[in-house]
């Protein structure tokens, strides 16, 4: 995608339906799936084969973000890039898969001569001079993210150059092939009552019912 603050990469979660039909469950702005391309074979044919189908994918993705830094560069000079991820994942190293995912892109951009910086949400929002940020895996619901998001719609000099908008990432649970239904309160929380009875997912209590 190629559009003005517009994500560089996406992935949908598909439902495969028992008629063989399929339907969009949800967009991921963005999702990982590059870091794959990082991971050494050790004589697994099956791993070659997904390098194979990643490796065109990926070189996409990186042209996508190297037209977005020279077009930046072109309008406001040289910037500082950033990669924009959660809190918890520099702090805490969680999400091995996003870790994996930044590491690769990077790497790629060093390698095509654009050096970047991760770091958290939290970190960015304080930011306040030209510069060019490729927002990852943010949780849309976290106060860093709410924090970032305004930010973003202070910025009225337009320093801050955000790919994609965070307010796609708040709507992306949007685009989805099923309906939405309107719940009441009341008929949420009887709905909750009744799945939290014997709902069990490797622990986490509400992840069954969301």
């Amino acid at each position: 995608l190629e559009s003005e603050n517009m994500p560089t990469y996406f992935q949908a979660d598909l439902h495969l339906l028992p008629n063989g039909d399929f339907a969009i469950a949800e967009l991921q702005f963005p999702d990982v799936g590059l870091f794959l391309n990082g991971l050494p074979t050790y004589g697994s044919d099956v791993l070659r084969q997904i390098h194979g189908i990643v490796e065109p994918i990926k070189e996409k993705v990186i042209d996508g973000f190297e037209n977005i830094i020279r077009e930046t560069i072109s309008s406001k000079g040289q910037v500082p890039i950033y990669l924009v991820t959660r809190s918890e994942v520099i702090e805490n190293k969680e999400d091995v898969l996003e870790i994996r995912e930044l590491a690769e892109i990077q790497a790629e951009l060093r390698s095509r001569g654009y050096e970047t910086k991760v770091i958290s949400a939290r970190a960015a929002s304080d930011i306040n001079c030209d510069s060019l940020m490729f927002l990852f895996n943010l949780d849309p619901n976290s106060l860093e993210f709410s924090q970032l998001a305004k930010s973003y719609l202070m910025d009225t000099k337009k320093r801050l150059n955000m790919i994609p908008d965070p307010f796609l990432r708040v709507a992306e649970r949007e685009f989805t092939d099923y309906d939405h239904i309107a719940m009441s309160t009341r008929q949420s929380l009887n709905l909750q009552s009744i799945v939290r009875e014997s709902e069990s997912f490797n622990g986490k209590k509400d992840k069954l019912y969301t």
